[in-house]
């Protein structure tokens, strides 16, 4: 489909570097379209996850992380070539069986599909044509593109998309009919708790994370080393030790030393309370 263009010079969506043939319109379409799976994950996904942060949808990106997981495991394991009209593109130092574009669409394509079939979650709102005149389009296109660019065969997007159908069925199983269960509890507690807040979640979690991690301990260390560095640079400092790098490397850490003691307090203090109290120490 692209060979009809194998001389002609070559220009880049810069977003991801992703090439067509100067002058081919449909070319030009067909690149925005392969860069789909991009705009969901950091349109869709992140700002979902900043103003709503449904479960559903956390474990319906999570399933999708899974999926490419697997996908890179394949292709490692499996190492088949992309066609020859990739090394036209410069940009094809990975193998291509099977195709990440396609499955990622396919999987989202197919969880889409069985949310708004059994209304669940997000799309419970939504109309099932939808799904059909936008998702499914868009992961066909998707396909498409990624064979029309020459950067996979056509057995490597269908491969891609059949194992995407799959793992998104599958995903959505493993969700719906065992992970749901534990929905409650989760909403229930300190992070589910927390969602009427747009960042309260996440500093749940951080601090949560940091209790779990005994966080004194690693404060107590984070300070012996502090120590350790400031007094060796000040002894470079006044000439009695010799150190790589020498005064240049000592000195942010002879200005954070002015400050060291009160960041100490800070964090010591308003960190050791919240471990302490409240529901994230319990």
């Amino acid at each position: 489909m692209s060979n009809s263009h194998a001389h002609s010079p070559l220009k880049a969506v810069t977003l991801t570097h992703v090439r067509y043939h100067r002058g081919d319109q449909l070319g030009h379409f067909l690149a925005w379209i392969s860069l789909v799976p991009v705009f969901i994950s950091l349109g869709g996904f992140i700002s979902h996850f900043i103003f709503r942060r449904e479960l559903q949808v956390t474990f319906f990106a999570l399933g999708l992380l899974i999926s490419q997981f697997i996908n890179e495991i394949i292709k490692t394991s499996v190492q088949q070539a992309r066609p020859e009209t990739c090394a036209l593109l410069e940009m094809c130092d990975s193998h291509g069986w099977p195709s990440s574009h396609s499955q990622y669409m396919f999987f989202f394509a197919v969880y889409c599909t069985l949310l708004t079939y059994y209304k669940i979650g997000i799309l419970a709102r939504k109309q099932l044509w939808v799904v059909g005149l936008l998702v499914w389009p868009l992961a066909i296109l998707t396909m498409y593109s990624r064979v029309y660019l020459g950067y996979h065969t056509v057995a490597q997007v269908f491969a891609g998309a059949a194992l995407g159908a799959v793992l998104g069925g599958g995903w959505f199983w493993v969700v719906n009919s065992l992970l749901r269960f534990y929905f409650p509890a989760i909403e229930e507690s300190a992070f589910g708790s927390s969602q009427d807040d747009p960042y309260s979640l996440t500093i749940v979690g951080v601090i949560s994370l940091l209790c779990l991690a005994d966080f004194d301990l690693r404060l107590k260390k984070l300070g012996k080393t502090f120590d350790h560095q400031t007094g060796r640079c000040s002894k470079i400092e006044q000439g009695s030790a010799i150190g790589e790098g020498g005064e240049q490397q000592c000195v942010p850490w002879l200005r954070l030393e002015s400050h060291w003691e009160e960041i100490w307090n800070y964090l010591h203090t308003g960190v050791g309370r919240l471990c302490s109290s409240g529901p994230v120490g319990e």
